[in-house]
């Protein structure tokens, strides 16, 4: 059995994500024990919470949708004669893409929230 190019892709992005997320966790976490509750009065600090959410999130429908259909193509190459069922599999799917479309959305918010900040940055 070969793994396309696509799926090794597919899974470094994954795994790409896996250590921003992880990151953005860590750093959430150490502003979270210095600032304290002064830390949540931002507007951007709670669009960070959520964004960082929605990625987690993301990461573990990625893989129960994974495990998911590892275990549905076994019973399917296992039981050929008798009806197999994809339905979960593919609305966990359908979940998981939804989620990672609102992910894309607040990543290009901080991403333009950091562009503004940049920006006046070079102005001042």
């Amino acid at each position: 059995m070969t793994i396309e190019y696509d799926t090794c892709m597919y899974i470094y992005f994954q795994l790409l994500l896996f250590g921003c997320t992880l990151y953005l966790c860590v750093h959430l976490v150490l502003k979270l024990r210095d600032r304290r509750l002064t830390h949540l009065t931002s507007f951007w600090n709670w669009v960070e919470m959520i964004t960082i959410a929605t990625a987690l999130c993301s990461q573990i429908l990625y893989v129960l949708v994974a495990m998911e259909t590892a275990g549905a193509m076994k019973h399917y190459r296992d039981n050929q004669d008798t009806f197999t069922s994809f339905r979960a599999m593919a609305q966990h799917t359908v979940l998981w893409r939804n989620i990672n479309a609102v992910l894309c959305f607040l990543l290009i918010i901080m991403v333009r929230k950091i562009g503004i900040c940049l920006k006046s940055l070079t102005v001042a």
